[in-house]
């Protein structure tokens, strides 16, 4: 059995069944399929991998901050192995679109972006997610671990200065680049210690702005079982449920399932 045959054989397909393209834009407004070419790769970071294509067919990409394109990385004889990733920059003009890559563990989507090379072309389905900037909120709390990171930085990245702070929870925080001055980036090791350490930083966000708890919007993405912890302990500082915004990236060890998403 050859790699791109194994990597297949661990991901599982939701119990419901496979989606096709057309489920997948029937649950999205302005969703449409896209075929992209690879025009440029490069590194970020030693985990992260830029990766820019030509969109086509050559129509506007109507996206919101956060939302992401799902993309076919594998063929598995009737089954469409897809992975989600964020738009982070858009050029209308040259109907060109960047996402990143965090190369997350030896799965299909580390596997797939690592072998990509310049001209090759891929299917995708998008602008998909449901989350998105509270324009409501006075200020916005991101808490997430590596693979969040392209979305919080787009998510952030819209914001007014001075109005956000980012919480990365990683592994390795020296690996990670400065994001921009306007925003209050923070990187946390995982370990035993970051609870208190993020309600802390939350604490002097809030009180920094001279906001109030009902004043600000939290949004959390990564692993399943650690976001639950991040929701609880926001609780426990002031915020309500509908001041949080959750999404689950990946769980455990198991492979997210056809669709991308964890089952």
């Amino acid at each position: 059995m050859d790699e791109r045959s194994r990597l297949a054989t661990q991901v599982p397909s939701r119990p419901a069944g496979d989606l096709g393209d057309q489920d997948l834009i029937a649950r999205s407004a302005f969703c449409r399929s896209w075929e992209l070419t690879l025009i440029a790769k490069s590194k970020q970071s030693p985990a992260m991998l830029d990766l820019h294509w030509s969109l086509r067919p050559a129509l506007p990409l109507l996206f919101s901050p956060g939302q992401d394109l799902t993309i076919t990385v594998l063929q598995d004889y009737e089954r469409a192995i897809r992975r989600r990733y964020t738009v982070r920059n858009y050029n209308a003009e040259r109907h060109s679109v960047g996402i990143q890559v965090f190369l997350h563990g030896s799965g299909v989507g580390t596997w797939w972006a690592e072998n990509l090379r310049e001209g090759d072309s891929v299917t995708a389905v998008g602008p998909r997610g449901k989350i998105g900037i509270n324009r409501n909120a006075l200020g916005h709390i991101f808490v997430g671990d590596e693979t969040a990171v392209p979305a919080m930085a787009s998510m952030a990245g819209s914001l007014v200065p001075g109005s956000g702070v980012v919480i990365g929870v990683v592994q390795e925080p020296e690996l990670w680049w400065p994001y921009p001055t306007s925003l209050q980036w923070n990187w946390l090791k995982h370990s035993a210690h970051w609870s208190k350490t993020v309600s802390e930083l939350v604490r002097g966000f809030i009180l920094s702005r001279s906001l109030s708890y009902l004043q600000v919007h939290a949004y959390l993405a990564g692993e399943a079982s650690e976001m639950l912890w991040w929701r609880d302990l926001l609780v426990e500082l002031g915020l309500s449920a509908q001041q949080i915004s959750a999404k689950a990236y990946w769980g455990g060890s198991k492979a997210n399932a056809t669709h991308g998403e964890p089952i």
